[in-house]
């Protein structure tokens, strides 16, 4: 299971709730979930920060920049 949506269901928000939080596009938030397009680290960084965690905890290849483009 994708961690952006693991974590997101551990805290029982939708979609709609964690794009608001994070300030992107509910259709961004769903691609991301389902592997149809990479984050930035921006946005990785505003889902971690809206999600409460590190960014490394919900993108473990955030942590090795190159595998992140």
């Amino acid at each position: 299971m994708n961690r952006v949506r693991e974590y997101r269901l551990r805290r029982y928000l939708s979609q709609v709730d964690l794009a608001e939080k994070a300030g992107l596009n509910e259709v961004t938030i769903c691609h991301i979930e389902t592997g149809r397009t990479k984050p930035s680290m921006i946005s990785r960084q505003r889902i971690a920060d809206a999600l409460g965690l590190e960014v490394g905890e919900v993108f473990p290849d955030a942590e090795n920049p190159k595998d992140a483009i």
